[in-house]
């Protein structure tokens, strides 16, 4: 599951991107927990789907 995403801090965002099509999904708690640890940060959190190749593993 976790191959389908990746986390990473582009400037003044915290970006997790999912690959569409491997069956990850933002649900409502995984947003609420991404958008807490940006908070926590001091970042703007961002929540991408991506074609699968756009997602390295």
């Amino acid at each position: 599951m976790l191959a389908g995403t990746r986390l990473a801090r582009h400037g003044d965002r915290l970006v997790l991107r999912l690959a569409e099509g491997t069956g990850v999904f933002a649900g409502e708690s995984v947003l609420r927990r991404v958008e807490a640890l940006a908070a926590s940060l001091g970042l703007e959190a961002v929540v991408e789907v991506a074609d699968r190749e756009a997602v390295p593993e």
